[in-house]
């Protein structure tokens, strides 16, 4: 573990403290670039995004939510995204259970392509 740790610090000039900057930026990007192709509000300010975000699909009657479903249960977008897309991401549902999210995180070896591709695959499908 410390050599993954120290490997992982030293892969940017500004350390661990340009890592989660990075991560942070990226994660607010992919953030915005999805809420905007699928027309939804952002859930929550910038100021409380570390390097994970969600935002709410908007509803699909395509793949509607089954009642009495809960937050991981089965869960037919997410497999499409990955059957006709390679995508894995996770789509919980919100604690209400009446919205499907999204949540993207952002790591070293995330660019912003990946959020782009995801749009454009949860667009496709939705």
């Amino acid at each position: 573990m410390p050599e993954a740790i120290r490997f992982l610090g030293g892969l940017l000039p500004g350390g661990w403290d340009e890592v989660r900057a990075r991560n942070r930026a990226l994660a607010l990007e992919g953030r915005r670039l999805l809420a905007d192709a699928l027309r939804v509000e952002m859930p929550c300010p910038a100021e409380m995004i570390g390097s994970m975000a969600a935002i709410a699909l908007p509803a699909s009657s395509r793949f509607p939510i089954p009642e009495n479903t809960h937050a991981f249960g089965p869960n037919p977008l997410h497999d499409a995204l990955f059957r006709d897309h390679r995508i894995e991401v996770p789509l919980p549902l919100d604690p209400a259970g009446k919205t499907r999210m999204v949540r993207v995180s952002a790591q070293i070896y995330n660019t912003r392509g990946d959020y782009e591709r995801l749009a454009e695959a949860l667009l496709a499908l939705l």
